[in-house]
């Protein structure tokens, strides 16, 4: 945008120095030529009144040392012809050109007919400065004085101007050019503010404003405009991220009490009260409000990341998750837990293997395996990768899986809400990691989360 704007204020500024120097040029070719033209005629006429008095007496002798004083001294080539076209004195040599068009040119003035001055000499052009003045006697036309002027100093000045002009262009243009690119960085620089908010704001700096007190009117109303909208954007972002939390906060302790009651009721009623089944929905619900939480915990700031001890999570979500795995089943299986540190930020890991081992447990299925494996296999990076003995997913539906609510269209009896991959997601990119989907060696999904991993701490 600079540099398109530098180009254009440039052009503008070309296309004024063309409009304005091309008249110039023009009129130092014409100003030039009309004062050369003066001068010439002048002489012009002053041969003409001595040409009255030599045709009236007969006597060239005196007309001819004058016009031949004047061609030694000027260069300039006279000549001096009578009513009939005769020479009646001449100093300096004619061109067959300028011959020819010193005889039409004298036919014309003895006709009576006033030669026009030429508008210009142009430097390309090579023709000599004609000028034919009539000799007058009594108002009547007797004869007719010619000076034809070489042109070569004239079109030399005419040059010199012309050149004079180009460089002052030029110069000016040059100034423009150096002066143009701090004259379009300053008109750009409300633009440069309401990029770098912009920037700023989807870089996770929701508080974030354009600048509303300088630039031009329109860029300061697009600011205000950019910055209510950002603020509606924003307010309407709290009050979301408050509803899922308040949500997802207040349906877990009715949850919490109702397995209890489920549990305590398991014990004492009647067998035809189906227990198993309740709880089996009590569970369904409590995944939905763990991905709820983990989704509102995710607006967190860079500064809030700690150094976890990856060992120390996975052994505790392990052992955690060792009921329910034995309830549905599934052997959870520790293949490889190295001793590994990472910077994250708080329970991310934590979150991160509930959601794996727990999508593991459900499509390992009865009698299958999950096996879970934390180490720094990768320079500078914490691989956390959750293997089950489940069916497995085509690759090609492996990146649709990483999006919210996504189930396979054969999962329509499975629990789940379709947000624990998506959630998993979420956690691993606001802490700069990610998460892979392949085949594991138990013939299942394999998970992969990487994080970063830092050195072990003194």
């Amino acid at each position: 945008m600079l540099r398109r704007l530098h180009l254009t204020y440039l052009t503008l500024l070309a296309v004024v120095l063309v409009v304005l120097v091309v008249p110039l040029c023009l009129s130092a070719a014409s100003g030039a030529t009309k004062d050369v033209y003066l001068d010439r005629e002048a002489d012009a006429a002053r041969f003409a009144s001595v040409a009255d008095e030599a045709l009236l007496q007969g006597e060239a002798q005196s007309l001819q040392l004058e016009l031949s004083q004047y061609h030694l001294l000027y260069g300039i080539a006279a000549v001096v012809v009578d009513r009939n076209k005769d020479q009646v004195a001449a100093a300096g040599t004619l061109s067959v050109q300028d011959g020819r068009r010193v005889s039409g040119a004298v036919a014309r003035v003895l006709a009576s007919e006033r030669l026009q001055p030429p508008a210009s000499v142009w430097p390309w052009d090579d023709r000599s400065l004609l000028i034919v003045e009539p000799v007058m006697r009594s108002g009547q036309v007797v004869g007719a004085t010619v000076t034809v002027s070489p042109t070569e100093e004239l079109r030399a000045v005419i040059l010199r101007r012309w050149a004079m002009l180009l460089a002052l262009s030029l110069l000016v243009l040059g100034a423009g050019a150096v002066a143009g690119r701090p004259l379009a960085s300053w008109v750009l620089r409300p633009l440069r503010d309401l990029a770098d908010c912009t920037r700023a704001i989807s870089s996770g700096r929701l508080t974030a404003r354009a600048p509303v007190e300088s630039g031009p009117e329109e860029v300061r109303s697009l600011a205000r405009s950019f910055n209510t909208m950002a603020d509606e954007v924003c307010e309407l972002l709290e009050q979301q991220r408050l509803v899922v939390a308040y949500a997802a906060h207040q349906v877990r302790n009715p949850l919490a009490a109702v397995t209890l009651q489920v549990e305590a009721l398991a014990d004492e009623a009647p067998g035809g009260l189906d227990a198993t089944a309740a709880l089996h929905e009590i569970e369904r619900l409590s995944d939905i409000c763990d991905s709820l939480v983990a989704l509102a915990d995710t607006d967190c700031r860079d500064e809030d990341m700690v150094l976890i001890r990856a060992r120390e999570v996975a052994r505790d979500r392990l052992r955690a998750w060792a009921p329910l795995a034995s309830r549905r089943g599934v052997t959870l299986l520790p293949t490889n837990i190295e001793d590994a540190w990472a910077l994250t930020f708080p329970a991310t890991l934590d979150q991160v293997l509930d959601a794996l081992i727990d999508n593991g447990t459900k499509f390992a299925g009865a009698g299958g395996a999950v096996a879970v494996s934390v180490g720094t296999a990768e320079p500078g990076t914490l691989l956390v990768e959750v293997d089950d003995s489940g069916p497995g997913l085509p690759a090609m539906l492996r990146e649709q899986a990483l999006q919210p609510f996504w189930r396979r269209t054969d999962d329509d009896q499975r629990a789940g809400s379709g947000l624990g991959l998506a959630v998993v997601v979420a956690l691993l990119s606001r802490s700069g990691g990610s998460l892979s989907l392949s085949t594991g060696p138990l013939g299942g999904l394999r998970a992969t989360a990487r994080l970063r991993a830092v050195p072990c701490p003194a």
